[in-house]
C-alpha cells in the first residue's frame, strides 16, 4: 500500500489492512545482488456489511395478485447477489434489485431480502409483512322477532373476513326503510 521495500520472510503476515483495494508487492534479491522484477499482488479487503432498505414494497393490506418489490442495497464493494424469499422459499437470487411477486395466494405473506457482496459478507435479512385479501366480509344478523312493539331495538350483526390473523375494521352500513 505504498510502503518502501522492507525485507521479510515468507510467509510474510500483513496486519491492520484498509477496507478497499490493497496492494503488496515483491522483489526478490540473491546472494550475487540479483534483483527480480517486481510482483504486485493486488486485492480487496471488505468486512462491511451490505445494507438494504425497500424502494416499492406491497402495501399492508392488499387485494393485488401481484406486486412489485423493489429495493436499494448500499455496498461499498461488489455486490454478489440479492436473494428474495416470499415466505421462506427464495424466489430470485441474482443482481437483480427489483421482483414481481405473481400468483399471490389469499393469506399473511412474508417478503425477506438478503444481499451478499463478493467478500461473503451477508447484509441484515430486510424482512416485510403484508396480507393478500381477495374476499368480501361475510355478514350475518340474528334474526328479529316482527311485528316487536320495541322502539329501540340492537341488531347484532357478526362480520367475518378470510383474511388470517388480522384485526380488519368492517363497517356496517344500516338503511331503515
Amino acid at each position: 500500500n505504498g510502503a518502501s521495500y522492507a525485507d521479510c520472510t515468507s510467509p510474510y503476515n500483513l496486519t491492520s489492512l484498509a477496507q478497499g483495494e490493497n496492494n503488496f508487492k515483491i522483489k526478490g534479491f540473491d546472494s550475487l545482488a540479483q534483483v527480480s522484477g517486481d510482483l504486485l499482488y493486488v486485492w480487496n479487503y471488505d468486512t462491511q456489511v451490505p445494507i438494504l432498505s425497500f424502494i416499492t414494497k406491497p402495501a399492508e393490506f392488499t387485494k393485488n395478485k401481484s406486486e412489485l418489490v423493489k429495493v436499494l442495497v448500499k455496498e461499498d464493494q461488489a455486490l454478489d447477489s440479492i436473494e428474495f424469499l416470499l415466505d421462506g422459499s427464495s424466489l430470485s437470487k441474482s443482481l437483480a434489485d427489483t421482483i414481481t411477486l405473481a400468483d399471490l395466494a389469499e393469506t399473511k405473506h412474508l417478503i425477506s431480502v438478503v444481499a451478499t457482496d463478493k467478500a461473503g459478507n451477508k447484509s441484515a435479512v430486510l424482512p416485510y409483512s403484508f396480507f393478500s385479501d381477495y374476499t368480501a366480509p361475510v355478514l350475518a344478523v340474528n334474526p328479529i322477532l316482527t311485528p316487536s312493539n320495541l322502539m329501540d331495538l340492537s341488531v347484532p350483526v357478526a362480520a367475518t373476513d378470510n383474511t388470517v390473523d388480522v384485526n380488519n375494521t368492517i363497517l356496517l352500513f344500516y338503511d331503515l326503510d
